[in-house]
């Protein structure tokens, strides 16, 4: 599945089922800490996270982990700093930070098995039906939540990994829903310093989410480049005098010609254009290209054969 200038990968279909099933144990044993302490939770879901990632590429775990990365910043800014939620035990619980990390893989996993049409047109309908019903019938009015879905509605509207976004809606909306149900933790009235009433859960928590993936695909990439991890895609050269072989010679169209790219700095013959033959963009491009002033140069025409032979008949060298 591709976005832009990243791709998500697909992960089994098994986390689909897995991922909310020990998101909800957890949340279940964290609201009765006498059974489990919240550190013992935090180590085993890191355990679990690890074993998720492990049959992965590269480029999987590398998003994952930067999930966690970008989420944990958001939960000690929402949470601690800023005060819109607040956990059960007043802190952030040490399992958190890894369990996002199976939510974006979850998400994942149910975007593969339900395809990128159907999940999204859910996610749209899910997300604008609860945004509307926080505005008119749940008895919390929830505006804060209605902008949020309006940031999810342009990111499934126009974002090329919506099918990411989608699947991960419904896992957050499931664990806010029973997060918040069991007393795991709770939603302010307001925004802190805004006065803008806010759901418990609000409609448009995923939106949060949204953006801890955004920022996370977008720098998992750099991070394995920088690690040697992937290497960059060049195409090899081309020889311009070797002549056109059949690839070349094919048309996938009668009236458009593929001009295609070898190097990383293409010249202007090689730019990436659908041009017609007949235009002017196509005509300059063609009268650009080496292959076409190699011919012309190796083909003596006849106007220079007779004009050479006139003038040495007249003497001029």
């Amino acid at each position: 599945m591709a976005a832009t200038g990243f791709r998500t990968m697909h992960v089994p279909r098994g986390y689909a089922v897995a991922g909310p099933a020990y998101g909800g144990a957890v949340l279940a044993l964290y609201t009765h800490g006498e059974v489990v302490g919240e550190p013992a939770l935090g180590v085993l879901t890191w355990v679990v996270l690890l074993g998720a990632l492990w049959p992965l590429p590269a480029l999987a775990r590398a998003q994952a982990l930067g999930v966690v990365a970008v989420a944990t910043v958001g939960e000690v800014a929402g949470s601690i700093a800023w005060g819109i939620y607040h956990y059960r035990s007043h802190d952030l619980p040490l399992f958190v930070p890894p369990g996002h990390g199976l939510v974006y893989l979850t998400g994942l996993a149910i975007a593969r098995i339900f395809g990128e049409r159907r999940i999204v047109r859910a996610a749209a309908v899910g997300s604008v039906g609860w945004g509307l019903a926080g505005l008119t019938l749940l008895p919390r009015p929830d505006v804060a939540g209605s902008l949020g879905v309006a940031v999810l509605g342009a990111f499934l509207w126009r974002s090329r990994a919506r099918a990411t976004y989608a699947g991960v809606f419904f896992v957050v909306a499931a664990l806010e829903l029973y997060g918040t149900s069991i007393g795991a933790w709770h939603w302010t009235r307001t925004l802190p310093g805004l006065g803008i009433t806010d759901g418990n859960p609000p409609s448009g928590a995923a939106s949060g989410y949204v953006g801890f993936d955004v920022l996370a695909m977008l720098i998992a990439p750099t991070l394995l480049y920088a690690a040697g991890k992937l290497k960059p895609k060049q195409a090899p050269a081309r020889d311009h005098s070797a002549p056109l072989d059949a690839a070349d010679q094919t048309n996938p169209a009668p009236h458009l010609r593929r001009v295609t790219p070898h190097s990383m700095t293409p010249p202007l013959h090689e730019l990436v254009l659908l041009v017609k033959p007949g235009s002017q963009v196509g005509k300059h491009a063609r009268d650009c290209s080496p292959r076409r002033s190699i011919r012309r140069d190796a083909r003596p025409g006849p106007a220079r054969t007779r004009s050479s032979e006139r003038g040495s008949q007249l003497g001029v060298s």
